[in-house]
């Protein structure tokens, strides 16, 4: 564990809680903001979804190796590389003419958020005392859950007064403030690393792919074969990845994880949780907007409530997440 200055012990959290704040207010004030830049871009209103799901299935594939990437470059260095990937990727969707190039733009900004959320929660972790670390993790993460509250009204109100292209722009004036602070107050962390399984990351990576593709077909008339087929395709590779993830000695996601009960518990709730409701942010705006004419700032508020949720979710992630990795470091001390 790094020894802090003052400085470093007092704001740190805060330093983290922006760059979280940004990444998760970018994830949620797109929502009430897709039908008017659907009519901008000149797409329908359902194809928007891409701009969606591009983004979040690119942080699904690089967030395991962003840790990776913490020790070997060391956690300033990843972190302000990911603030100014997130920033350059927020330009160039503001700057997009067409839906490809947004989608194209989002998987840039979906590479830096990948780095920027899971190594800010690592920084915290490898900075502060077991017994402080809820915490910290407090001070850093409850502003940041403000951002799901803020987003879709935020987005309402500043595409129906101004310009879409300013729901990514924002993004721009917070980065500039979390890279300066960041570098003043970040640790510069090491660790010895292992080789990353880069077998085991293609193949979680290609399962992710299918799985979203499948779920794109299955809901098109006529391509449900075409669904059916990559779901398939996609459970093969998942098998592929637990059969190698037994036979190596440092793989991608450890198995072994799946042996704490309630890591355990937390990920079966999480994922049939969001199974059911992860959909409301995006469908909700559109019946609202598309359906019922209200205007985007009416969208937002009534999105809200399952805003609230949602963040109320994520906030027990964190504190499972905060309480796993006290027990690991617990038990690997003691025994």
């Amino acid at each position: 564990m790094v020894t802090l200055t003052p400085t470093q012990d007092k704001y740190l959290p805060y330093v983290l809680a922006v760059a979280l704040f940004m990444q998760i207010l970018d994830a949620t004030i797109l929502n009430t903001s897709l039908p008017q830049m659907a009519q901008a871009l000149g797409e329908s209103p359902l194809k928007m979804q891409w701009a969606v799901i591009s983004y979040a299935l690119t942080l699904a594939i690089f967030i395991p190796i962003s840790g990776f990437l913490a020790d070997k470059y060391g956690t300033r260095r990843v972190f302000l590389a990911a603030i100014i990937i997130f920033c350059i990727g927020s330009m160039l969707c503001a700057a997009s003419p067409t839906l490809d190039f947004l989608i194209g733009s989002r998987v840039i900004q979906g590479i830096g958020g990948a780095m920027m959320t899971p190594v800010a929660r690592l920084i915290l972790v490898k900075s502060y005392p077991r017994n402080k670390l809820l915490t910290v993790m407090n001070f850093a993460v409850i502003p940041a859950l403000v951002a799901p509250l803020v987003g879709p009204v935020l987005g309402g109100y500043i595409v129906q007064y101004t310009s879409w292209h300013w729901i990514f722009l924002i993004n721009i004036p917070m980065g500039i403030f979390g890279f300066i602070m960041g570098k003043k107050l970040v640790p510069a962390l090491f660790e010895d690393t292992k080789r990353l399984d880069w077998t085991g990351f293609l193949l979680f990576a290609a399962a992710a792919c299918g799985f979203t593709l499948a779920v794109e077909f299955g809901s098109q008339t006529g391509r449900g074969f075409y669904g059916l087929l990559l779901s398939l395709v996609a459970s093969l590779l998942i098998g592929a990845y637990i059969w190698h993830a037994k036979r190596r000695q440092a793989p991608l996601f450890p198995l072994s994880l799946f042996d704490i009960r309630t890591f355990r518990i937390g990920i079966t709730g999480n994922l049939f949780t969001r199974l059911g409701i992860s959909a409301v942010p995006f469908l909700l705006p559109l019946l609202l907007q598309v359906v019922f004419e209200y205007s985007p700032s009416q969208a937002g508020c009534y999105l809200r409530p399952s805003q609230s949720v949602l963040s109320g979710l994520n906030h027990g992630s964190v504190k499972l997440f905060s309480v796993i990795l006290i027990a690991k470091c617990w038990s690997s001390t003691r025994f």
